[in-house]
């Protein structure tokens, strides 16, 4: 036989009350029940926790010594009770997600602020990062789900696409190429040009897009992030290739936006470990993402260029 919940309350009531039947009576149990839940919880530890005599029970010397330990461990497991049940609801609880900067800067937080006007009991946290690291994030368990692009041959993740968000060139205001609709990747490869890192599958599409055309993309400078991007390409270091929902983290009025044609895409997706069930709270994000992934605004070409409105952000209801 092994401790159980019975046995706890049974001792911990007869303890506070020293009467097995005011005990019994609290318990909303018979009198012979509580006094069999009591003898076997003396079979199961091994010694004697009462005294019985004809004024009632007293605890022995070992009763009193498990008494904090029982009170413990019953305090413990309707804790662990309650939060089980807690995670199933969505009174309370926490969600933590993992992005991209141009998902982070711009629909994330529409989305979480909607999120949690809507169930103020829960909160979501956001962790910004490269697009390897927000897979990593969800891989490891720091975060319950992420929105990043993957790389060719990453299929370890269950994935909801959430965008094909499609590659633009940035270049300064009055570069020669700034004035045309649209630009081919032929008319870039005569340029200087700034590539984000080799770890980026960002930059593993923009080389395979160069390849198709009878290129090798050659980078006159490599950076990590874009922002740096956008300041080289403002100061005129060369040109460079973008993802078009990443405007907004350069956007300056010395910079242009072009298409690029014939036009190639990165994938967007909602990642999250396969095979594991989501809690609640979160389970309820991911479906709230999902439903409103159309509000992920994608500028249209002659909407790219100097002046123009925000891009990348997400239509308001």
């Amino acid at each position: 036989m092994s401790l159980s919940e019975r046995h706890l309350k049974a001792f911990i009531a007869v303890a506070r009350y020293g009467s097995v039947t005011r005990a019994a009576a609290m318990l909303d149990m018979t009198q012979p029940g509580l006094t069999q839940a009591i003898k076997a919880l003396e079979q199961i530890v091994g010694v004697t926790l009462f005294d019985r005599g004809p004024r009632g029970v007293t605890m022995t010397r070992a009763g009193h010594d498990f008494l904090k330990t029982a009170e413990r461990l019953s305090e413990d497991l309707e804790r662990a009770v309650a939060n089980l049940q807690s995670s199933a609801s969505l009174d309370h609880g926490h969600v933590t997600v993992s992005s991209v900067p141009s998902i982070a800067s711009s629909f994330l937080p529409v989305m979480v602020a909607e999120f949690q006007s809507a169930h103020p009991g829960l909160k979501v946290l956001i962790y910004d990062g490269m697009a390897s690291a927000v897979a990593d994030m969800v891989r490891d368990g720091t975060c319950d789900m992420g929105i990043t692009s993957l790389a060719p041959g990453e299929e370890d993740l269950a994935t909801d696409q959430i965008a094909e968000d499609d590659f633009i060139l940035l270049c300064p205001a009055g570069h020669p190429l700034s004035e045309a609709p649209s630009v081919t990747w032929t008319e870039i490869a005569d340029y200087p040009f700034i590539a984000v890192t080799r770890q980026s599958p960002v930059r593993r599409r923009i080389e395979d897009a160069f390849a198709r055309e009878g290129h090798a993309m050659s980078a006159e400078y490599e950076v990590g992030h874009i922002t740096t991007v956008g300041a080289m390409v403002a100061e005129g270091l060369g040109l460079s290739v973008i993802p078009r929902l990443s405007l907004p983290l350069v956007q300056s009025r010395d910079l242009v936006g072009r298409p690029v044609l014939p036009r190639a895409f990165r994938r967007l997706d909602l990642v999250r470990r396969p095979g594991q069930a989501l809690s609640a709270p979160a389970q309820a994000f991911r479906d709230y993402l999902v439903a409103h992934r159309d509000r992920l605004e994608l500028r249209r070409p002659e909407e790219l260029g100097p002046g123009s409105e925000r891009a990348g952000g997400p239509r308001r209801p």
